[in-house]
């Protein structure tokens, strides 16, 4: 460690070292020491808990950094001799005087936590967008979420409601033209091209995000048609002259081609080229080379358009893509200022395109003042658009005496679907990045996670076999046949490796059988559950292996179902949610009523209970004649009205009116989910928990959460934890192994074809190029060769980085059950004959394992009832236009000259489209009347010290939650407005008085007063 951490003397300032760490080899442990060495060093001047920032890539590795940094200071403060000595072989200090500066940093870091900035890289440039946030054109408020898929998909509708509404449907054309030339099987049909649309388009949108370039403007391209059709008749007539002059036969291929232009089909043979344009025969002339060579020179000027063409067509396929994107990106952005938020992808973004314009942030001068100090963790993974984001920082902190820590593995990029590029790791290995710092170059060469029979089985697969299967380039490029590690010393003679190969000639259930054999083996020779993982490439194959273990009765752990959508109480909730946002969503209904929740709750309360078999009888009368009938749910209301009363109808009243989060944990509480459904409780909890990290985030629509639920791109926030003691098999992708490790590993992998799409970029100083190509047009242009060359080869390094990743999780133990394909030879053909020798199988060594105790979780099942409005439920129509009533006037803080262009401004951004409120004529007309009244009119003007609250939420001393419309706060006085449409009712009194309490306990020293005010009657009543 001493070589990767220099002592007090070797170390100077400024310090740029980069650290190569391959799978096993302490790199989380190199960094925990860096940090340490840093904040108890006083050599710089400059280490307080201010001047330091470390980062890596996903919360639980920040906060197990945290943790580990802490534990160590702790261990030294109480006189650990291990952790001692390593901290001497860094800093020449007396033990008394580590134990005493370990002690004070460990009080500093409790007593100023927030100031220990070891932290996520994208929580890092939020907090920098925050602090910018006024200088890239956003409110200083603007909430940073981890996702954005909410305001995509409303960026989306918008981009094609205008494109339909201007009437330029050309686009859409195209669109779809592209997405029918593009689909596979033999059927071109389309039968949700909106569905495919979306899809395409957001996921370009995601892809470029993470491109520190943005794409160029989409050109139009006619002009350049029309020139190249233009040269290529001239080559073309010019060969013809030259053939025809020849006296020999024309070949079939120009033959062709000479047809095609007669026929005027000038597109369909302008993208071929002409190897051959004349034949011998049977002429006896003797001249036939020296024609054949004339014509190859004309015919190179044929070729020349048709490489040109080709390269033109493979450009401007992206072409209406390009411009749904710049479409889909200003609209996003309105959308992110208008609702005060940001994703982490677009504050990355807005960083970066505001250096890239020769600016910086003002932040950036503060942030170089303080932070001298960066440690990165797994830097593989970041992506463009993040390093040019930190560049500046980083160069920063170098030319003022600063150091920069970079630990990664290129070997281990394997998330490039999420940005990431192994590249920017390589560069600053190769290349001089930093002018006021060379780097130095560091590699951890011990394995201390594996033994020696499996650290030699992987050099033989990367660095003997793989060499010569794959083109040098490819295995060269992120060091995967060139990389060293050696093994601990009681590692070594250590280890065991078996390969089954698995022909499609066996018995179908051999995988299975082979999976379970091995989890027989291992349990008889003492390894227990928890110590055992199968990892596999897909998410089908982790379904599939737990489906066998289910059956078996082994117990296991499914890293892919630990996202709880996945899981059938889930699905309900969110189908009940569903129905609450939509009431005649009759399909969302259904999936609830005859679920798992509904039929627990009927075992707890006899009084309700409903055979599911008369439910199902229910919907089949329902289906057989829903032309004559309404929504479901009033035929349900109606057919059951006991039911309907106990569990729906408080839900249905509270629905618009409590916030997200109440309104989930009351649906909760309806049912008693976790009283009937006990078995359930991760998975409920981790919903709740989810519900309020999105009602954190700024969020509190329950649109927005039913859209960000259906966004499966990212799962991060759907996942429940791992009980780290739960003795269970871990079954998982390879991408969730990275990181991990395990006593017995069982890699479980398909020999198939990598499946890669045809988009391609050329990345260039001033912007990208999209290109789309296939394996024949790249044999016809030396520049989409090498386009596409330079991107399967990349893509081929992450597919053999995953390999790579899936065979260095096992610790002592691993077997490759290795399924063989008839046409395709990938993995398999990398893996040597033999594997370890069988008596290398020793029985295990009894390893302990903290046992934590499980703690009780206790649930209320006490349902709140709506206090406020009328008992009796409003219509859907009738529900949905007093909302969207109430939300113009929420935007509406004071009144301008025209009152009536800024209602109808208003109206047309807050109203849903399609909605009953839109078609109605006078509904404009109403809300204008209503603010012109003289009675209402003072609560709207704007006035000298006067502040407004829309919307304001406020709690009783009980807890109970309430919204008010609008509270207007004068120097001496305060008023609250609630809005009402309809007529007068007897509880809007208690409830307009229970604000005024609460109103006048925060404004103690003003008069505090309410006013009803009712829209459609155009009347207010005050309330003293």
């Amino acid at each position: 460690m001493s070589a990767i951490i220099p002592t007090e003397n070797e170390l100077h300032f400024p310090d740029f070292t980069l650290v190569s760490a391959s799978a096993g080899s302490g790199k989380t442990y190199a960094l925990a020491f860096r940090i340490l060495r840093l904040l108890l060093s006083d050599k710089n001047g400059r280490n307080d808990l201010r001047n330091l920032l470390a980062m890596t890539f996903t919360k639980n590795a920040a906060a197990e950094m945290r943790q580990r940094v802490l534990k160590y200071l702790k261990q030294a403060a109480f006189g650990d001799p291990e952790t001692l000595e390593q901290l001497r072989s860094m800093l020449p200090l007396e033990d008394d005087v580590l134990r005493l500066r370990a002690r004070a940093r460990v009080d500093e870091i409790l007593d100023r936590y927030t100031d220990f900035q070891i932290q996520t890289i994208d929580s890092f440039l939020a907090h920098v967008f925050r602090a910018s946030a006024l200088e890239l054109g956003f409110a200083p408020q603007s909430a940073v979420s981890i996702g954005d898929a909410a305001a995509t998909e409303e960026a989306f509708q918008e981009v094609m409601k205008s494109v339909i509404e201007s009437g330029e449907t050309a686009l859409l054309e195209s669109l779809v033209r592209q997405m029918a030339e593009g689909q596979s099987g033999s059927s071109k049909f389309l039968w949700d091209p909106y569905a495919q649309l979306r899809k395409n388009t957001i996921a370009l949108f995601t892809r470029l995000l993470a491109l520190a370039q943005e794409p160029f403007p989409a050109e139009d391209g006619t002009e350049a048609k029309k020139l190249l059709r233009k040269d290529f008749l001239k080559a073309v007539e010019t060969l013809n002259g030259v053939a025809e002059e020849s006296g020999f036969e024309k070949s079939k291929e120009f033959v062709k081609i000479m047809e095609s232009v007669q026929r005027g089909d000038i597109d369909e043979s302008m993208g071929k080229i002409i190897k051959k344009q004349i034949n011998k025969g049977k002429s006896k002339a003797k001249n036939f080379e020296e024609w054949n060579e004339r014509c190859l020179d004309s015919a190179e000027a044929v070729n020349e358009v048709a490489r040109r063409w080709v390269e033109l067509r493979c450009r401007l396929y992206y072409r209406p893509y390009l411009q749904t994107h710049a479409l889909l990106k200003q609209n996003l952005e309105a959308i992110q200022r208008r609702r005060g938020e940001i994703s982490v992808g677009s504050v990355t973004k807005k960083l970066a395109e505001y250096i890239s314009a020769d600016c910086v942030p003002e932040l950036y001068l503060h942030l170089g003042e303080e932070i001298i100090h960066y440690c990165i963790d797994e830097f593989q993974d970041t992506s463009p658009i993040q390093w040019r984001s930190l560049y500046p920082l980083l160069d920063n902190a170098l030319s003022q005496g600063g150091s920069l820590f970079v630990v990664g593995d290129t070997k281990q990029s394997i998330f490039s679907f999420r940005g990431a590029d192994w590249r920017i790791m390589k560069r600053l290995e190769e290349e001089e990045v930093f002018p006021s710092a060379p780097v130095r170059k560091e590699t951890l060469e011990t394995n201390y996670r594996s033994r020696e029979e499996i650290v030699e089985f992987n050099r033989k697969v990367f660095q003997d076999i793989l060499p010569l299967k794959e083109d040098p380039a490819v295995t060269r490029a992120s060091g995967l046949s060139t990389y060293y590690q050696k093994v601990r010393d009681a590692y070594k003679s250590k280890g065991y490796v078996e390969r089954i190969a698995i022909s499609t000639a066996e018995p179908e259930d051999a995988e299975r059988k082979a999976i379970l054999d091995i989890l027989a083996d291992c349990r008889r020779r003492g390894y227990a559950m928890r110590e055992i993982a199968v990892v596999t490439p897909k998410n089908d194959a982790v379904t599939q292996i737990s489906g066998w273990l289910n059956e078996s009765g082994i117990p296991f752990i499914s890293y892919s179902s630990l996202d709880i959508r996945r899981r059938k109480t889930t699905g309900e909730l969110i189908a009940l949610l569903k129905f609450l946002d939509s009431p005649i969503d009759d399909l969302s209904f259904a999936a609830f009523i005859l679920g798992s929740i509904l039929q627990a709750a009927f075992s707890g309360d006899p009084q309700t209970a409903l055979p599911q078999a008369k439910l199902h009888e229910f919907i089949r009368s329902f289906r057989n004649d829903a032309g004559s009938r309404g929504a479901l749910y009033r035929e349900f209301k109606q057919e059951f009205p006991k039911i309907w009363d106990r569990y729906f109808a408080n839900l249905f009243r509270l629905t618009g009116y409590l916030p997200l989060y109440d309104l989930v944990v009351e649906t909760v509480k309806s049912f008693r989910i976790f009283q009937n459904l006990p078995e359930e409780e991760g998975t409920l909890v981790r919903f709740l928990e989810t519900v309020k990290e999105f009602e954190n985030s700024g969020e509190n629509s329950l649109k927005d959460f039913l859209t960000f639920a259906g966004d499966e791109e990212d799962d991060s926030q759907w996942t429940v934890d791992i009980p780290a003691d739960m003795n269970a098999v871990r079954v998982m992708t390879i991408h969730k192994s990275k990181g991990l490790g395990f006593r017995v590993a069982i890699v479980v992998l398909y020999d198939s074809h990598s499946k890669y799409d045809n988009l391609f970029t050329e990345e260039r100083d001033d912007g990208i190029v999209l290109f789309h190509i296939t394996s024949k047009e790249k044999e016809i242009s030396a520049k989409l060769n090498a386009i596409y060359t330079e991107q399967r080869n990349r893509e081929k390094v992450d597919s053999l980085n995953q390999l790579y990743v899936a065979l260095t999780r096992a610790e002592e133990e691993m077997y490759i059950v290795n399924i063989l394909a008839k046409t395709v030879d990938e993995p398999s053909a990398y893996f040597p004959e033999s594997g370890s020798p069988a008596m290398r199988k020793t029985r295990a060594e009894s390893v302990h394992h903290d046992e934590q105790p499980e703690a009780e979780i206790l649930h209320t099942s006490e349902t709140i009832t709506f206090s406020g409005g009328s008992e009796e439920p409003l219509r859907w129509a009738e529900r949905q236009r007093g909302d969207e009533l109430h939300a113009v006037l929420s935007h509406l803080e004071f009144l301008e000259t025209n009152i009536e262009a800024q209602i109808e401004i208003l109206c047309e951004k807050y109203q849903e489209p399609n909605s009953p409120a839109a078609k109605e004529n006078n509904f404009t007309s109403t809300l204008v009347r209503f603010i012109n009244n003289d009675a209402i009119r003072p609560f709207f003007e704007r006035r000298e010290n006067r502040s407004v609250w829309t919307e304001w939420e406020c709690t009783t001393e009980d807890g109970r939650l309430f919204r008010m419309d609008r509270v207007i706060v004068d120097p001496s006085a305060v008023v609250v407005v609630d809005f009402k449409t309809g007529g007068d009712k007897d509880g809007y009194t208690v409830q307009i008085r229970q604000y005024m309490k609460i109103l006048k306990d925060i404004y103690p020293a003003k008069t505090v007063c309410g006013v009803l005010a009712f829209i459609d009657r155009n009347y207010v009543r005050k309330i003293e």
